[in-house]
């Protein structure tokens, strides 16, 4: 058995669906706006009972108010009327039937043209007003001419189980606001679900349900917004989308601070991606920080609390390139691991670019040191001269080694799901992200062995630690 939703403005009915809330409706309520009371119901029949009723309540001023916010101003319900109108009017022209139906839809898109704004709100106003709505064929001769057209087009959407009051729109919430502008005097909108509740279909917290699953459909509609530490970091990752996964162009946006001047760096991605975790933003987010000193820093510090389901942080992917690379220093140079402590955009836009004339590594120069991880920060001693090449290869069309950029869009690509695995991951084991926990992904896996593998993981990164500040202090010509 069906049952139905209503949205009246006091006691007329100008919204009706049919076994659901519209989705557009529900964005005109709060959860603050629900009330719920009993109500004496009695029959011609004699039959008597009390019946809990549900509604959202929302005054006339507020809910203008909360119109206004979203963007369905006056003028802007004034312009899309305008726009809508012609769209109707064309849609008889392109299809105005045969016959009497011809004749019929001329006159209607004549009375279409002809009418105002106010006009409509003259129809509506004597539509509603005299109940109309259960009696169209009682709607005398010298009624608006507009009338006619509101009664006959009110079950207009039968196939979406939603019928209205027609005027011409393209949102419904432009119909809701001008109605409200047909009836200054009503004091109150009201969205009655009691219907609905008492029939199953919905619980009373349905505006809640419908804008969680509203937020998450929009989220997803959205490109993904990538993040990044450089100014330059967007145009090499946008020109890497491009090449390599064309058919993803649209679905990232990468943040062009370049254009805008904004700040590069570690901290100033790590108070943004603050910012917008505070901020409650839906938009799909992906934080992606330098495989470097600063970098990993600042994404422990992002870290410290749990962010948005929205909002990811990732750092740029280890590169086999950098697992012997040429390093600096007031004691010269070595060779060593550079990955966590000096692999920025630049070292990934291929080994080619990466070299000079005479064909050497351009090298990565030691600069400050971060207590807390106990590494050095580094950088490639020239890497504006690393993207000119690359920038010059691109477009001269010349051979690009991609399998670093690879390598980050396969990060940008996978991070949702990667999170999505993490978290399921957690939920099963009860940890996320540890060294045992990869083996238990494929079966089971004794206690003391999986702690055996988080022993020797941190006994290797410790390592690996030690080795690199005993490098640089060695590059210092420092006694050890």
């Amino acid at each position: 058995m069906s049952s139905s939703a209503f949205l009246r403005l006091g006691e007329h009915d100008m919204v009706e669906t049919r076994n659901h809330v519209d989705p557009e409706i529900a964005t005109l309520f709060r959860r603050a706006d629900l009330e719920r009371g009993v109500m004496h119901v009695k029959r011609s029949t004699g039959e008597e009972w009390d019946q809990e009723w549900v509604a959202y309540y929302v005054p006339r001023e507020k809910m203008l108010d909360r119109l206004n916010v979203m963007g369905f101003t006056r003028a802007a319900m004034l312009a899309d009327f305008v726009a809508a109108k012609a769209e109707d009017i064309s849609d008889l022209g392109e299809d105005p039937g045969r016959g009497s139906d011809r004749a019929q839809a001329a006159s209607r898109a004549i009375v279409l043209a002809d009418a105002v704004f106010e006009d409509w709100v003259e129809a509506i106003r004597y539509f509603l007003l005299n109940d109309f709505c259960s009696r169209k064929s009682q709607i005398p001769d010298d009624a608006p001419p507009l009338v006619p057209i509101v009664a006959e087009s009110r079950v207009g959407d039968a196939l979406s189980n939603i019928w209205f009051v027609w005027y011409p729109h393209r949102d419904i919430r432009f119909l809701v606001r001008a109605v409200i502008e047909a009836f200054p005097e009503e004091p109150e909108i009201v969205l009655d679900i009691t219907d609905l509740v008492d029939g199953g279909w919905v619980d009373d917290d349905v505006v809640e349900s419908i804008a969680s699953d509203r937020a998450w459909l929009h989220s997803a509609a959205e490109p993904i917004l990538v993040l990044t530490e450089g100014k330059t970091d967007s145009r090499v990752l946008r020109a890497a989308l491009s090449a390599r996964h064309p058919h993803l162009v649209g679905y990232f946006n990468f943040a062009d601070f370049e254009e805008f001047g904004v700040e590069g760096g570690a901290d100033p991605l790590l108070k943004l991606v603050r910012g917008l975790a505070a901020s409650k933003i839906t938009t799909r987010i992906i934080a992606l920080f330098d495989n470097d000193t600063a970098g990993r820093a600042a994404l422990r510090k992002v870290n410290t609390k749990p962010l948005p389901s929205n909002i990811v942080t990732c750092v740029l992917p280890d590169l086999p390139l950098a697992r012997e690379y040429p390093t600096l220093g007031p004691g010269g140079q070595l060779t060593m691991d550079v990955n966590g402590t000096a692999c920025a955009i630049e070292m990934y836009v291929g080994e080619t670019c990466l070299r000079r004339q005479d064909g050497e590594l351009i090298p990565v120069r030691w600069k400050g040191f971060d207590a807390v991880s106990g590494s050095y920060q580094g950088e490639l001693e020239d890497k504006y001269a690393v993207l000119r090449a690359f920038e010059h290869r691109l477009e001269s069309g010349r051979e690009i080694d991609w399998s670093g950029l690879d390598a980050v869009m396969e990060v940008l690509r996978s991070a949702f799901t990667q999170r999505e695995n993490a978290h399921s991951a957690r939920a099963v084991f009860g940890r996320e992200g540890d060294p045992g926990e990869a083996a238990t992904r494929t079966g089971p896996l004794a206690p003391a062995a999986a702690e055996g593998l988080r022993a020797a993981a941190s006994d290797s990164r410790q390592k690996e630690a030690a080795r690199v500040k005993i490098a640089y202090h060695l590059q210092q010509g420092d006694d050890l």
